[in-house]
């Protein structure tokens, strides 16, 4: 009797410690097979005058490292029209350093200036599931935020520059309509001037033929 107590005093430690052992095993497991979900909102703006409240804009979220995850429900492109924000929420069951960028990649719109600015976006996972990201632009400039402005401008709108006005006479555009604004009172003058000269010379002329002396009275 003894020694069958003993036999299952011993089965039962063993059992315990095999319990104890998968316990411990198991606790890295399940945290293993955890995950964490990050979400990061993308506003868009339109801005200017009159912008069509239902234009649609296509922007495309590049993984830049091997077997990054992406978000939840969506590939790597999504639209967003108007005034309007949205989330992409990504789902990490590992620790690490994972990195894309996002960019605007509709063509150009009329009457718009499309924003082509690439952000950055760095999630960094910790081996306790936490997290942190960082958002870049270009030149490493960190900002709070994943903003795209569509700036737009209607083209009836559009002021057109004033056409340039013909050099203004200088008798204040009396002078006649062909093209000659010269000052008609010096030709007026000249004109005068000349039919008084001429009037006087006829005039002496006439006077120097009736003073002359007429030779029939000669012998």
């Amino acid at each position: 009797m003894g020694r069958a107590k003993n036999k299952i005093k011993h089965l039962f430690t063993a059992l315990l410690l095999l319990c104890c052992l998968s316990s411990t095993l198991l606790v890295p497991m399940a945290h293993a097979t955890g995950a964490i979900e990050v979400s990061l909102p993308v506003k868009q703006i339109s801005s200017g005058v009159a912008a069509p409240p239902g234009e649609v804009f296509t922007y495309q979220l590049t993984p830049q490292t091997p077997n990054a995850p992406m978000p939840m429900g969506s590939d790597d492109l999504f639209s967003m029209d108007g005034n309007t924000e949205t989330q992409i929420t990504f789902r990490f069951h590992t620790a690490g350093i994972y990195a894309y960028t996002l960019h605007c990649i509709t063509a150009d719109l009329s009457g718009y200036t499309v924003d082509r600015q690439v952000y950055t976006i760095e999630v960094y996972i910790s081996d306790d599931l936490r997290f942190s990201t960082v958002v870049e632009m270009k030149d490493n400039i960190k900002v709070p935020e994943l903003v795209f402005e569509h700036k737009y401008q209607d083209d009836s709108t559009t002021q057109v520059p004033p056409k340039p006005r013909p050099p203004r006479p200088p008798n204040g555009g009396n002078g006649p309509k062909t093209g000659d604004f010269s000052h008609p009172a010096l030709w007026i003058t000249l004109i005068a001037v000349s039919a008084t000269l001429l009037l006087l010379l006829l005039f002496i002329g006439w006077r120097g033929k009736k003073r002359k002396p007429s030779g029939r009275g000669k012998k």
